[in-house]
Order: C-alpha cells, then structure tokens, then sequence
C-alpha cells in the first residue's frame, strides 16, 4: 500500500461530483442493492451519538466536516452503533442520488482512498 494513501475526505461540492461520478463505474454492492465506499469520516466519540463526525487523514487528526453531503435522514446514528461514514450510491434506492451515511464500522465495505501528490511542510 502507498503510504501517501488513505480514507477519502471529502472537502467540496466539486470534489464530491467527481468522486460520485467515478464510483459510477464500481460495483461494491451490499445485498440491499446499493454500494457501499468507506471514507474517512468518524463518529469524535464511540460511546455518544451527539459527537460530531470527523475526518481523519494522514495530515490531520479530527478534522472538522466543512462541507457535507447527507442523504436524507442521515446521520441518524441507528440504534446507538452507526459511527463511521460511507459514501452511498443509491440513497433510499434512487438512481439519481449518491450521498453519505452514518454505519457501522464493522460492516464490509469497498474503501475510497485518494493519494497524496505532493509533500506537506
């Protein structure tokens, strides 16, 4: 493994657009039909839904959601356990709609990395 690489964090509308339009061409797909893409967003604290979700990357630690891309009714922190975020083709089934999810960290999901191009000061 690259490792410059690690979990996608999404910073921008744009930077969404893109990322959704290249997991067109994946099938990472559960058995509810849609797929399903690890990013780095996590629940700050495991043990209180309320906790705010973060980014983690190999520059910075807690870094705060600037932009988000929630698809309706999320995060919703399902019965006290959903603490990581994916990145979700298909929201509630719609072809149209690619968005984010709180989940469960232990479910089997495609990771979405993005590498690093250049060296950080």
């Amino acid at each position: 493994m690259n490792p410059k690489a690690h979990l996608v964090v999404i910073n921008s509308p744009l930077e969404n657009q893109i990322i959704s339009e290249m997991l067109n061409e994946y099938d990472c797909s559960g058995s509810d039909g849609r797929n399903w893409f690890w990013t780095s967003g996590y629940r700050q604290n495991y043990t209180r839904c309320s906790s705010p979700i973060v980014w983690q990357s190999n520059l910075r630690s807690n870094q705060a959601i600037g932009y988000a891309n929630w698809c309706p009714g999320e995060p919703d922190c399902d019965t006290q356990g959903q603490h990581c975020l994916t990145f979700t083709k298909n929201c509630d089934g719609d072809r149209n709609i690619n968005g984010w999810q709180d989940d469960f960290c232990s479910h089997m999901f495609c990771p979405m990395c993005e590498v690093l191009r250049f060296e950080q000061p």
